[in-house]
């Protein structure tokens, strides 16, 4: 039977990736991004277009917005904005797969957090927030789905070769990163690789 994969944030770098490396492996792939017809920050339409669709094998969830802002600038639409994209699509869709059991047993739940949540540079206060609340997320969603073997990992992800939509990095800025992340720097691809190998080794689970 073929095996199927739900990616949100499905027009993103890691998105992208994740849809390229499991199509050549012949799994099936439902996609979802901001600019299609499903906003997960909407409770309702994403427990609605979830109803509607048969258990996944693997739910990567690859969906967020960064805007650099200083706290002394940051505003509440703007924190608001960040956490809703962020922490409260990653609940939305997390509620509506665990009430309409649409994880297979053993399958895997992929949320992506970042350095940011716990080595936060200036500028990103709230989206340091934001990603803290998915870790947490993470760990509550994994009592809940343990009894039905359904794994969840919650990836910490460092500096990507390519930063998110809307972010651009000027060659100073580029040159310190390189000196406070001095590992190199991680591409879609491999988390990509990553979820499958996550995936297949089914005693795994956690952050």
């Amino acid at each position: 039977m073929t095996k199927s994969i739900l990616i949100t944030g499905h027009t993103g770098n890691v998105g992208i990736a994740c849809h390229a490396h499991f199509q050549i492996k012949g799994w099936d792939i439902t996609g979802v991004s901001r600019s299609s017809y499903l906003d997960l920050r909407d409770w309702e339409s994403t427990s609605q277009w979830i109803e509607q669709h048969d258990p996944f094998d693997i739910v990567v969830m690859a969906h967020g917005v960064q805007k650099p802002i200083r706290l002394k600038d940051l505003t509440q639409s703007i924190w608001q904005d960040i956490i809703s994209n962020n922490l409260d699509a990653s609940a939305s869709l997390t509620t509506a797969l665990i009430r309409h059991n649409k994880v297979n047993e053993s399958g895997l739940v992929v949320y992506f957090s970042s350095i940011q949540a716990t080595q936060p540079r200036e500028g990103r206060g709230a989206y340091a927030a934001a990603k803290a609340g998915i870790e947490g997320l993470t760990r509550a969603a994994s009592v809940e789905w343990q009894k039905n073997n359904v794994r969840t990992v919650c990836l910490r992800i460092g500096q990507m070769t390519h930063p998110m939509k809307g972010i651009g990095f000027t060659a100073d800025a580029i040159k310190k990163l390189n000196e406070a992340i001095p590992h190199a720097w991680v591409g879609g691809i491999e988390i990509a690789k990553f979820v499958m190998a996550l995936y297949d080794q089914i005693s795994l689970s956690g952050e």
